[in-house]
């Protein structure tokens, strides 16, 4: 299995000081000293920020994103991370990172061969005919060639750096220590939670240095467009698994060209319109039937392999989006109420996907939603981007401590990947009036009234349980107020308590009776 085993137990002992001087030491003359000293890591220190120094005309984010940039692949991959989080850092940061560039320098061939060698059994090695040495693309974590198969099939070899999890361990190891000192002694942190966010990293990155993930997630997407009819023209690579492990993973070659890199004015608008069913269709349908979804669908991986024809080729599968049914009714629930302006049910769809917040204060944040959303309602669709408006608002809802579940930012994300697509093909493409009619049917479906009548059971198998837990229940509070020593705590400050306990105990009986009736009722209807 993968080699990446750091948790949070090891950022309490730093197993490589070097690189803890060396990332101190970036940050100090990236002008953050003053945090290294205050978490009392100022002794890392060599060099601060010079006051002639280039950098010290650039921005707080600017200058946090070339720290990021000199520090190498972990943190150019914790940066990307970063820019997909509104709710836990500003816009001008997130913007700021998103300019980071998954790109380094190609690895010599050589280095790719020994990997293969190393990894591929002697006859295996034998059914590869030809690598190119010239790579198609070169990242921190990986490196891709263009193969032919002994059975001359066209294939892309994704091979993984040599000694790239030793790096990314270390980092790792060293971010879970600065995490832990930095809650330690900035107390203030503690709301963006650092060390849950080098967790929440930790798992991303041990997801994409296994390449058999990747490999399952392509399966799962073929496998899912199976099932859906009408999207013929989208094609998935194919898996060659006798050659894939997790550091080699072998696919299908797509010859054609990116959508980036498409002239579309030279595309007749006949054509224009087929590929922005092609791409809209895909997206919706795996969203809201099937809640899994290409995570990172930008225009670059998406490449179209016959124009006269429509046909687009998917690649590049290491961000996956997965949706329960709740959230997808959220998502399907947020699009209608965005078009009707109804604020205050987008609000209450938000606060129903965060964790209970009794400082919680839905009619002030449905009104600063409104604020935030309402001047672009009505506006031309090439005026805005609806993705980025939503990912905004998830800035919005952690100001008032609401916690946006992470799978629903990344949808917020495609979204922004999707009209950006669509508006590249068609500058007027308006993704919400696309979506609506998805969103509709996403509640109405059959799937959705299948899983209606199995929450009426779960509600049923409940119900029983807490009908025969009341009495238990009722039975101890009667004998706590009855009490004499709880009598004898009783004063005038805890009147209201009291009252609040003699109310909760007739709501508690009505709901058993309330709860008897229904359970009877439902277990009938369902016969």
């Amino acid at each position: 299995m993968n080699v990446i085993t750091t948790t949070r137990k090891f950022g309490r002992t730093i197993k490589n000081m070097t690189r803890l001087r060396t990332i101190v030491g970036v940050f100090a003359k990236h002008g953050f000293h003053n945090i290294a000293e205050r978490i009392q890591l100022g002794k890392f220190i060599i060099e601060r920020l010079n006051s002639d120094s280039d950098l010290e005309q650039m921005t707080v984010s600017e200058r946090l994103r070339r720290a990021f940039e000199e520090l190498g692949p972990t943190f150019v991959k914790l940066g990307q991370l970063l820019s997909s989080r509104p709710d836990l850092i500003p816009e001008e940061l997130i913007k700021e990172l998103a300019k980071l560039q998954d790109r380094v320098q190609p690895l010599a061939f050589e280095h790719i061969e020994n990997i293969l060698k190393s990894e591929l059994k002697e006859d295996l090695k034998n059914k590869i005919k030809y690598i190119d040495p010239n790579p198609l693309g070169s990242a921190s974590i990986g490196q891709v060639h263009r193969a032919i198969l002994d059975d001359d099939s066209v294939a892309v070899l994704k091979v993984q750096r040599p000694g790239i999890l030793q790096i990314v361990q270390d980092d790792l190891n060293v971010l879970f220590f600065l995490a832990e000192t930095i809650e330690k002694y900035i107390p203030e942190s503690k709301s963006y939670s650092p060390v849950k966010i080098a967790e929440e990293f930790f798992k991303k990155l041990e997801l994409e240095t296994n390449f058999l993930v990747e490999a399952n997630n392509i399966k799962k997407m073929s496998s899912v467009l199976e099932k859906t009819v009408n999207l013929q023209a989208i094609k998935i690579p194919k898996v060659y698994d006798l050659f894939s492990t997790e550091k080699v993973l072998v696919l299908e070659y797509f010859a054609g060209s990116p959508l980036s890199q498409i002239d579309f004015e030279k595309i007749s608008t006949e054509a224009k319109n087929q590929l922005l069913k092609i791409c809209f269709d895909f997206y919706t349908q795996t969203v809201f039937l099937h809640g899994f979804f290409h995570g990172d669908l930008h225009a670059g991986n998406l490449i179209l392999l016959d124009e006269k024809n429509p046909t687009i080729g998917l690649i590049d599968f290491g961000v996956v989006g997965r949706l329960n049914l709740d959230t997808k009714k959220s998502i399907a629930q947020i699009l209608l109420s965005l078009e009707t302006e109804d604020y205050e049910k987008v609000a209450m769809t938000f606060a129903d996907l965060s964790p209970y917040d009794e400082s919680f204060d839905l009619k002030i944040y449905s009104r600063e939603l409104r604020d935030l959303i309402a001047p672009y309602h009505g506006m031309k669709a090439n005026d805005f981007n609806i993705g980025k408006l939503l990912m905004r608002s998830v800035n919005l809802s952690a100001k008032h401590g609401l916690t946006i579940p992470s799978e629903l930012i990344l949808f917020f994300k495609s979204m922004i990947f999707i009209e950006s697509i669509g508006r590249k093909i068609n500058a007027n493409f308006d993704f919400l009036t696309y979506s609506l009619a998805y969103a509709q049917s996403m509640l109405k479906t059959q799937a959705l009234q299948q899983q209606t009548q199995t929450d009426l059971i779960d509600l049923i198998s409940d119900s029983r349980a807490l009908i025969q837990m009341l009495p238990r229940q009722l039975h101890q509070q009667l004998k706590k107020i009855n009490s004499p020593s709880y009598q004898l705590k009783v004063h005038n400050a805890d009147l209201p308590l009291l009252n609040k306990s003699i109310h909760r105990l007739g709501t508690l009986t009505f709901l058993a009776i309330l709860l008897g009736f229904l359970t009877l009722s439902l277990a009938i209807f369902l016969k």
